[in-house]
């Protein structure tokens, strides 16, 4: 009886860390202050060919951080429903 509800606790955290990783991601795509526009305004000091270098750079570095995030969150759930299960 202890392992399904440990197993409930896990999942529930998996949930939620999903659901953080969701509303960064929602954060992210909403806010203009990532894109590439709003970098040539703000720094006429590099060149063109560094501005795009940094947004890109930028945004892998974020995409790479939410697939991260994203995997973890799924595995800790997954982990949680194998608990659930596990006689």
């Amino acid at each position: 009886m202890s392992g399904k509800i440990l197993g409930i606790i896990v999942f529930v955290i998996g949930v939620g860390l999903l659901v953080f990783v969701f509303s960064i991601v929602y954060q992210i795509f909403q806010g203009d202050y990532n894109s590439f526009a709003t970098v040539l305004k703000t720094d006429k000091t590099k060149p063109f060919g560094n501005a795009l270098g940094f947004w890109f750079i930028k945004a892998g570095i974020k995409m790479l951080m939410i697939i991260f995030m994203t995997i973890t969150a799924s595995l800790i759930a997954n982990k949680g429903i194998s608990l659930y299960f596990k006689e």
